[in-house]
């Protein structure tokens, strides 16, 4: 069966736009890359779809299994203290983590991908010469997922919403996308 990503913003088909977290009946725990991640349960959903077309095309764990996805708030204030002090410059830290309130990760929709080696701005130029990064690019749309430019391990999980909601997706998949349509 093909797996069909079901639709959470309007227009969606790029970077989320809505950060809101998700209600906590939302959020589910996948095994991670050297620890659980929480994701929101439609990001998982994809996730696992993604992760077994990787597997089959010969992409062997642990690459792309989740170093990061869910963060509340206070997880993302620690994260930007620490780009603070890493960087100097608030501007140059917000390339790299985003201000709290701002990230795609407190949604629960977006992921850090395990591509090899540690996620710091350091190795991201390597990280794009790699084979799992570089299914990711050519594969990822297809699973709802678009990248982060700046960071190739970031993904983001929002899959267009036109020609989604007709053949091939459940009445239980619709029922779900309209739930999280906002107004």
């Amino acid at each position: 069966m093909t797996f069909v990503p079901v639709p959470v913003e309007r227009p969606g088909g790029g970077r989320i736009e809505d950060k809101s977290p998700p209600a906590e009946d939302d959020i589910v725990v996948v095994d991670g890359y050297e620890r659980a991640v929480p994701l929101h349960r439609l990001a998982a959903e994809a996730w696992a779809a993604l992760t077994a077309a990787a597997r089959a095309d010969g992409h062997a764990a642990p690459l792309l299994l989740p170093v990061s996805g869910y963060r509340t708030a206070q997880e993302q204030e620690w994260l930007w203290q620490g780009a603070l002090a890493k960087y100097g410059d608030p501007d140059v830290a917000s390339l790299w983590v985003a201000r709290p309130g701002t990230s795609a990760h407190q949604s629960g929709r977006a992921i850090d991908f395990h591509l090899g080696d540690p996620i710091e701005s350091e190795y991201a130029d390597r990280m794009r010469d790699t084979a799992p990064y570089r299914w990711l690019v050519a594969n990822a749309a297809r699973f709802g997922f678009y990248p982060y430019d700046i960071e190739p391990w970031h993904w983001e999980y929002n899959p267009p919403w036109a020609g989604q909601t007709g053949a091939g997706v459940s009445p239980a998949r619709r029922a779900a996308a309209r739930s999280l349509e906002r107004p």
